[in-house]
């Protein structure tokens, strides 16, 4: 229940994948808009996710975007899509 008494309820979705190791792994959920997002208790209410994964994969985009902005590219979504081809391929790998 959150401060005021309500009950909450969180949805966290498991799914086996092409990316899976044997274990079960949690599927990623992005988040729904600022409209939904929510501060209070654990979770966001919007998306599912934890504050703290919300937080640690701000950090992460932050630390992109400051990066891009260091070497000045002229094509930031060319680096986005290398960035995401060289991560997935990478945790096929894992």
């Amino acid at each position: 229940m959150d401060e005021s008494g309500h009950k909450i309820e969180y949805s966290i979705h498991v799914v086996k994948s092409k990316y899976c190791t044997g274990k079960v792994k949690m599927k990623f959920i992005p988040c729904k808009g600022s409209a939904f997002c929510t501060e209070a208790g654990t979770h966001c209410d919007g998306c599912g996710r934890s504050h703290v994964e919300i937080a640690e994969t701000k950090k992460l985009v932050n630390g992109l975007v400051e990066f891009v902005q260091k070497q000045d590219y002229e094509n930031p979504e060319d680096f986005a899509q290398f960035i995401s081809g060289s991560l997935v391929k990478k945790c096929m790998k894992i």
